[in-house]
């Protein structure tokens, strides 16, 4: 917990410093790039937390820290699926982006004018919230070429990258871009027609699956902690305390397993 509100601190102090010396960041953009790295010292804290407690119960710090390695797992699988729902809407908006920037190209051969105008047009988050940040950078005295960058290194898909990296060139070299965004809008567009053919809908297996281990997860504290027989056996016994850490580590892995398989689709 202390090692926690001590990140905590450390990013909202170096916001300020930031903010204080007109450096092209905010504390939005910090807390976005180190928000995986709060999410697992989290879990570390919930593992630590729940184990000491579990540990004094049971007075077995083998079995308690094996029960605390499921619970303190779960911020990570919420943070998963929010990431993957992030990263499937931002797959999903790049088809409109491209239309907003051919449009605009085909006014003026200007990436900051092209820019400027798709961020009025509100697009949907994540990329509406991408072009945002690159005209606030923009503002800010940041050139095209390092606000590009920056976004680059935020955005989750390959897809969004391609087309960040393909607009940067553009504008180093001097080539025209309404040429590569309709390029790049054609590209995308023959993308989604394979995406729609397919119909495979990776994010709603990705809820059933982790609501099924939410489920099993709940039921196995359920027995464990019943007042009956099957609560007196695994917590009163030293077979039933070795068996309930050997199932909760088994658990913990196959989680673990589960997670690794689900990211390759």
């Amino acid at each position: 917990m202390i090692y926690l509100l001590i990140n905590v601190l450390f990013f909202t102090v170096l916001a300020f410093v930031m903010n204080r010396k007109n450096i092209n960041y905010d504390f939005k953009l910090i807390l976005k790039k180190h928000l995986g790295k709060m999410i697992a010292v989290s879990c570390i804290v919930i593992f630590i937390v729940l184990g000491t407690i579990i540990n004094k119960i049971l007075n077995n710090p083998v079995v308690g820290y094996c029960i605390a390695l499921m619970p303190a797992f779960l911020p990570y699988l919420v943070y998963d699926l929010v990431k993957s729902a992030t990263f499937k809407k931002e797959q999903q908006g790049i088809t409109s982006l491209l239309m907003v920037l051919t449009k605009w190209s085909s006014v003026r051969n200007d990436v900051v004018y092209c820019l400027q105008k798709t961020d009025e047009t509100k697009l949907s988050e994540p990329i509406g919230g991408y072009i945002r940040e690159m005209c606030i950078r923009l503002e800010k005295g940041m050139s095209v070429s390092e606000a590009l960058s920056a976004c680059q290194e935020n955005a989750l898909s390959e897809e969004l990258r391609y087309v960040l990296i393909n607009i940067r060139y553009a504008y180093e070299k001097g080539g025209s871009l309404y040429r590569i965004f309709k390029s790049l809008e054609n590209q995308f567009f023959k993308i989604d027609e394979e995406n729609f053919k397919r119909k495979i809908n990776t994010l709603s297996d990705k809820y059933a699956v982790y609501l099924s281990i939410v489920m099993v997860m709940a039921t196995f504290y359920m027995v464990v902690l019943n007042k009956g027989q099957s609560g007196q056996y695994y917590l009163k016994t030293e077979t039933g305390m070795l068996l309930l850490g050997v199932f909760a580590l088994l658990f913990f892995a196959g989680m673990l397993i589960i997670t690794k398989v689900i990211k390759r689709y």
